[in-house]
């Protein structure tokens, strides 16, 4: 293996496939002779044959000068030579670290001189520079050329990211991921899009409208109000009317219900009875639209009880923290998104970050139990909100709860604190890491 150029970040290396591999992904030492203490540290991006008339002559003779010395033991013929430069190869590579005094360290541009030696670097030996010692770690599910990673739970805070082009397995990684949580009794909570995590062994899987129908008082007004824009838009007019009533409405319950010393509760059918203010027309419209929101049976009636068979007879969920209490035993949540329009999942994604922002706030108290989720979430799903609010505003509220996010392209966990014995022990959302 030969070091040809360094241009930028960009390492070019000359070799022959018969002395050496240098496949994608395969990281490498540079190190400049005789004390090999500094150097760099580079990763192959890609390889191309050589198909070209003089470029490094010299150097390609010298690789097959010294191939030819070693097998066949005789002095290689120059032209015999020419002829085999159709089989040295181009290795394409990018600069990751520089070394310093056998540290590993942030590459600062520094080059080394053509005076080097290069080596390949065996998986343990990246694993041990990239990743600290796991004190509290996951169960081994994946391996890096033939090492086994191990990952720290503790070292899995907050927001995360599985990266990697399409097929290389980030979504197999993320299930397994979840599994290894999931036996430590982190909630997870999954937004699967493609029902890829439908299948995973113990998982509550849960379909809005089917076997999820939530208490609109738990759901709130915002979420209602982009449950009929998505599913019956209202005329202007009429819009105009029901989102500056709407928060009116259930302010006027819930006062209603506090006078009673009742738990707060409303439902579509006692939204369909309410006055919006306007004239004929406007009111028959917003109820037309809360018959159509009824129909798909999003949320919980007051009539239905809070526990009743759902689609194939299997239990019906209202509440979300009777699952998030299953996924604290190991069960993680995952709700099927497939057959939602792209609204609905918006409204859903938004419903079930801002409850889980509020569980966190009562976990976080000193009657809690400081559980805290693990929320999955794939980068390609339609996370931004109606209002501005985005994936860095959803980021940023989370991180402030203590809940852990996953993105795929984008993985994340929560501020648990992991026990050597496989048991997790869950920190406050200000506790120190």
């Amino acid at each position: 293996m030969e070091l040809a150029s360094i241009r930028g970040d960009t390492v070019l290396m000359l070799y022959h496939p018969a002395e050496a591999l240098a496949e994608v992904g395969q990281q490498f030492t540079i190190l400049e002779v005789p004390d090999q203490r500094e150097g760099l540290v580079i990763q192959v991006i890609s390889n191309e044959s050589l198909d070209y008339v003089g470029l490094q002559q010299e150097m390609i003779q010298r690789i097959l000068e010294e191939r030819v010395a070693q097998n066949l033991q005789v002095v290689l013929d120059r032209e015999r030579g020419m002829g085999e430069m159709r089989n040295i190869k181009l290795a394409r590579a990018k600069i990751r670290r520089r070394i310093a005094a056998d540290e590993w360290l942030p590459w600062d541009g520094w080059i080394p001189t053509r005076n080097v030696a290069v080596a390949r670097l065996e998986g343990a030996d990246v694993l041990r520079r990239i990743l600290p010692e796991a004190l509290c770690p996951l169960r081994t599910f994946a391996q890096f050329n033939g090492t086994p990673v191990r990952l720290d739970g503790p070292r899995l805070n907050m927001v995360n990211v599985i990266a990697g082009v399409k097929g290389s397995g980030k979504s197999h990684l993320a299930k397994h991921l979840v599994l290894a949580l999931a036996e430590l009794h982190v909630p997870c909570i999954v937004f699967d899009i493609n029902g890829e995590y439908t299948v995973l062994p113990g998982a509550q899987i849960l379909r809005w409208g089917e076997n999820f129908v939530p208490d609109l008082a738990e759901v709130g007004h915002e979420t209602l109000r982009m449950v009929v824009q998505a599913t019956y838009p209202l005329p202007e007019t009429s819009a105009n009317a029901f989102e500056g009533l709407l928060p009116v409405v259930f302010g006027n319950r819930r006062q209603y219900c506090e006078q009673r010393h009742e738990v707060f509760t409303i439902d579509i059918d006692f939204l369909r009875q309410a006055r919006w203010g306007g004239n004929e027309y406007v009111e028959r419209a917003i109820r037309d639209r809360l018959e159509v929101v009824g129909a798909r049976r999003l949320f919980r009636t007051l009539a239905q009880p809070a526990a009743r068979p759902g689609v194939g007879g299997a239990a019906v969920v209202t509440a979300l923290a009777d699952a998030y209490n299953q996924a604290c035993a190991g069960a993680p949540i995952v709700f099927d998104m497939r057959t939602l329009p792209t609204a609905l999942r918006q409204a859903l994604v938004r419903f079930v970050n801002r409850t889980i922002e509020t569980m966190c706030e009562a976990e976080g108290q000193d009657q809690g139990q400081g559980r805290y989720p693990f929320v999955f979430l794939r980068g390609s799903t339609l996370l931004r909100e109606q209002g501005g609010h985005s994936q860095h505003h959803h980021a940023r509220s989370s991180h402030r709860h203590g809940v852990g996010l996953h993105y795929k392209h984008a993985a994340g966990l929560t501020r648990h604190r992991f026990s050597p014995t496989g048991q997790s022990v869950a920190a406050g959302a200000n506790s120190p890491r």
